[in-house]
């Protein structure tokens, strides 16, 4: 291609666009992306910062300071080591300076007294040398105690405080979990540190690249106030530190930045790439759908029409792939790595001395040592100090927070559960409003005596679900009342309520663990597990009853063998070490051996009717237990054959007898002549209800569903 493709990606320019009270929004054009960024406040504080500084250190300082004192608790003497460790190395480059300075001063008797030395002068120049290597071997260990530490102490923490997270989430109502939270993300336990852990690493960060640089700063100050004027000393000081300060670590000031693309080429082009490098997902509706050679042709086109690009979204990954203006680059270089190319030229205008040259050495080493300081400082500035006092308390603000469903006292009683009869239920004029959503649910009032048999019927969206969903308390209706037992359903307790009901949903899903943990986990404690073995005998009849039993011993590992969900809920990585930096991709030989070892868990395979089944085991794992006062299925059977949900329908009414149980399916034809009460449903109301010869007389809605479907299946 031409370099004219090229010089077309030059940056145009940058141009205010809008303002907000924080600053104004520019915009920058790098090749084919636009970018868009709010720039950054001048770096001299105003009063308003100062004051937002003073007033979050007081609101959000105890929680650094709980932070702090939970890490403590977590690993007592590992935690204490690690702050004496980051101490040592916020102090040990001041010491190395002023080791420095003995050592020069030393060199410069030398060279005073005419580069004859004493033995007094050799031993202090052998014992500043011994001591600048012990520092620096200190120096060594403390960083490596550092590094080595850090998961432990992020391991640690989460021993600490997961167990709390895990107990306070799982005891949140649906809403309430599901909102806004800072509770772990799912693959945080095993990819990311612990947010408590990261947000304080990151402030003793702070606080020692704080320390150090003051500390520098200060001793470099006194020890050549003797080899050089103190307006001299100041004002170098000054300009490193200006330099290094002020220096925007990217092409927009270290501003956080949006980024798109409106490039037609560009954008049909990463459609067209995923089409032809995913062959699992598209290739076979490419072969079924598409000429032979077309998706290769415009592949082409697309490739060569957008052409040879400067920037890509690669770059635009890190802050720093875009580096700053090249007149920032100079000022820096010049004062800090190019300083004693500066001190030969002042040195044409002074006279060579000792002193002179000594002090120069020790600035140079005194500059390169802050701008290390300065970069790991500004290493961690992605976020603000006041951000950081924020994050410490945004660690522990979940810890309060509580379920905005209220939960009553009262026991399903174990004499109520043992009972040989089944739930009964009343609703009285409910109604049900999701937030932001249309009515689901109005004024629906009906009786459910115990033992019946009730089935719901209704197109899709007429509420049958959201009907069901108030049975467990999923979610509580907006108005009206639900009795269960003659009682208000919200005076029972949440957990002994839930476990008399047995729920078989369309929303259900398998859990990322063993066969045998799915089915174990509707039981909770209830089941006696005998040396960590499952009670195989009840898995047996329960996989049997559910239709999943030869599902299961297809596997290679039975009740053992694990499920992998094949969506992106579940995490699936090549366990292998990060290419770059040094670090190459593991041997063939190497992966080899993982995969003999620790074989890549791939997504289990299963049809819609497959994992129905397997749901429809672990539903009657749960009836097998006994205890359960209502069977409620919702369009869990759909997708079975039909011979498969006649078999799971028999062994539900046949185990089921005394239970009430509410059934939802599509294909209701042979279960209404066994209701005792059908339910029709159409948006959000009951419209009919009666049992099934009743309804047909009525030739309404539930006439007009039924003889459809019987239509349909002649």
């Amino acid at each position: 291609m031409s370099e004219s493709s090229i010089s077309s990606s030059d940056t145009a320019g940058c141009e205010p666009i809008a303002a907000t009270p924080q600053g104004p929004i520019k915009r920058d054009r790098l090749g084919i992306f636009e970018i868009a960024y709010e720039k950054e406040r001048t770096f001299i504080p105003s009063r308003h910062a100062v004051t937002s500084v003073v007033n979050s250190v007081s609101e959000n300082g105890p929680f650094v300071f709980r932070l702090f004192k939970d890490v403590y608790s977590a690993a007592p003497t590992t935690f204490l080591l690690y702050l004496i460790a980051n101490l040592w190395l916020s102090v040990s480059p001041t010491v190395a300076i002023y080791v420095v300075k003995v050592g020069l001063d030393i060199i410069e008797r030398w060279m005073s007294s005419g580069f004859s030395s004493s033995d007094n002068m050799v031993d202090d120049f052998r014992y500043a040398v011994l001591y600048w290597l012990a520092f620096a071997l200190v120096s060594l260990m403390a960083s490596r105690y550092i590094t080595e530490n850090e998961r432990v102490l992020d391991s640690a923490t989460k021993l600490l405080l997961y167990p709390q997270f895990a107990k306070l989430s799982l005891a949140l109502d649906l809403d309430t979990a599901t909102g806004g939270n800072s509770f772990p993300n799912p693959g945080e336990f095993h990819r990311a540190y612990c947010k408590a852990w990261e947000t304080l690493c990151v402030i003793i960060l702070q606080l020692r690249s704080l320390i150090c640089i003051l500390l520098q700063a200060c001793v470099v100050t006194i020890v050549l106030h003797d080899s050089l004027p103190l307006d001299i000393v100041i004002t170098f000081g000054s300009c490193v530190l200006a330099s290094l300060l002020l220096k925007p670590v990217n092409k927009f000031g270290g501003a956080g930045y949006v980024f798109w693309t409106k490039n037609r080429h560009y954008d049909r082009l990463i459609g067209l790439h995923q089409m032809i490098f995913n062959p699992w997902v598209y290739r076979d509706s490419i072969i079924k759908t598409v000429p032979e050679g077309y998706i290769y042709q415009e592949y082409k086109k697309e490739i060569e029409g957008l052409g040879v690009q400067k920037y890509s979204e690669a770059d635009f990954a890190s802050t720093t792939s875009v580096p700053a203006p090249w007149y920032w680059e100079f000022p820096s270089k010049i004062i800090v790595d190019c300083f004693p190319a500066v001190c030969s030229v002042v040195l044409f205008w002074n006279p060579l001395t000792p002193s002179l040259l000594c002090a120069g050495v020790l600035l140079q080493t005194a500059s390169v040592s802050l701008r290390n300081r300065v970069d790991l400082m500004l290493l961690c500035q992605s976020r603000s100090f006041v951000d950081l006092l924020q994050a410490a308390k945004l660690c522990y603000q979940d810890l309060g927070i509580s379920s905005t469903m209220i939960a009553g006292n009262h026991e399903y009683s174990d004499s109520e559960k043992s009972s040989g009869q089944g739930m009964s239920v009343s609703f009285q004029n409910v109604s049900l409003v999701y937030p932001g959503q249309k009515q689901a649910l109005d004024d629906v009032s009906f009786d459910i005596s115990p033992g019946q048999l009730i089935v719901l019927v209704g197109v899709n969206g007429s509420g049958k679900s959201s009907l069901l969903n108030l049975l467990p308390r999923l979610r509580d209706p907006t108005t009206g009342s639900i009795l269960i037992d003659g009682r208000p359903i919200q005076d029972y307790d949440l957990a002994s309520l839930r476990s008399s009901i047995t729920i078989l949903s369309q929303d259900d899903v398998l859990y990322p663990l063993s066969y045998g943990d799915n089915f174990t986990m509707a039981l909770g404690n209830s089941v006696s597990v005998d040396d960590g073995k499952l009670p195989i005998k009840m898995l047996e009849r329960a996989a049997t009853m559910g239709g999943s039993s030869g599902i299961i011993h297809a596997q290679k590992e039975g009740f053992d063998s694990l499920y992998t969900p094949s969506d992106n809920a579940f995490e699936r990585s090549l366990h292998v070490s990060v290419t770059g930096c040094g670090h190459r991709f593991p041997s063939s030989a190497a992966v080899r051996v993982l995969g003999l070892e620790h074989p890549l868990r791939k997504p289990t395979m299963l049809s819609g009717g497959e994992t129905q089944r397997l749901l429809a085991s672990r539903a009657c794992m749960k009836l097998l237990n006994g205890g359960v006062k209502l069977l409620i299925a919702d369009e869990a059977i759909s997708a079975m054959d039909p011979v498969a949900e006649r078999a799971l329908l028999k062994g539900f009414l046949e185990h089921g007898k005394g239970m009430t149980m509410i059934f939802v399916t599509h294909r209701f034809a042979h279960l209404v002549k066994h209701a005792d009460q059908i339910l029709c449903l159409n948006e959000g109301r009951v419209v009919e209800r009666g049992t099934h010869t009743e309804l047909l007389g009525v030739e309404g809605e539930y006439a007009r569903m039924y003889n459809a479907q019987a239509e349909a299946y002649q």
